[in-house]
């Protein structure tokens, strides 16, 4: 990665927009030879042993993989943009659907939701068990990119699950916590509390295809050596 790259990650830790992307010289450069590539291959398609492809450095497996990973960062960006426009309910259910598919709870039963007035500080909870004797309480603050969330909103948390006599309790947003937040959770024994940021959010979702869908596939093809063996 360029300094340029690192440069980018410190100033958007979250993720980056695509209008951001847009602004950079490498973006309006890509999308210039992009643009230039795809006009070649329509007018001059070219041959597999073509010198540019044979002689580069780059495998194809690492172009490949180079082009997913950028395309993931894209779309966790855009899924994260569009969450933060829609309302906090909206949050806090894909925050349970989001838990629910990593395994917490039976079933969709198991997660309930309970943000909006009178809440006591909690949005939903998830019953580990049908009798309601293991909980976990979640907490989904609908937070702009550049805003953080403080050590103080993770001590109501933890007195709102204290008041529940519950052990754990998940903490979700779409944007960051601060470093005090982070190492004053990381030193909780009873409860124990798990913060979960806005790239984690958003890395969980494609990974558990919650807001989106697999829109292609490829398959990589090698020799299978065993169909060659004597």
């Amino acid at each position: 990665m360029t300094q340029f790259g690192h440069d980018l990650l410190d100033e958007f830790p979250n993720g980056i927009s695509m209008e951001r992307l847009r602004e950079t010289d490498g973006f309006k450069e890509w999308s210039r030879r992009s643009r230039e590539s795809a006009q070649t291959r329509r007018t001059s398609p070219r041959p597999i042993d073509s010198p540019d492809i044979m002689s580069s450095d780059t495998t194809p497996e690492e172009l490949i993989e180079e082009g997913i990973s950028s395309l993931r960062a894209l779309i966790m960006t855009e899924l994260l943009e569009r969450i933060r426009t829609e309302s906090p309910r909206f949050l806090e259910e894909v925050v349970l659907k989001v838990l629910h598919a990593m395994g917490y709870g039976e079933g969709e039963d198991d997660l309930e939701h309970l943000g909006g007035v009178g809440d006591e500080g909690v949005d939903g909870v998830i019953n580990q068990d049908k009798l309601g004797l293991d909980q976990i309480y979640v907490q989904a603050k609908r937070y702009k990119s550049e805003s953080s969330i403080g050590r103080p909103d993770i001590q109501a948390f933890v007195g709102a699950i204290s008041g529940k006599s519950a052990s754990r309790g998940v903490f979700i947003t779409t944007s960051r916590f601060t470093s005090e937040a982070r190492d004053f959770a990381s030193h909780l024994s009873q409860p124990r509390i798990i913060l979960v940021d806005g790239t984690q959010l958003a890395d969980l979702m494609l990974e558990h295809e919650i807001g989106v869908t697999v829109d292609k596939s490829y398959n990589v093809f090698k020799i299978d050596e065993n169909f060659f063996e004597v």
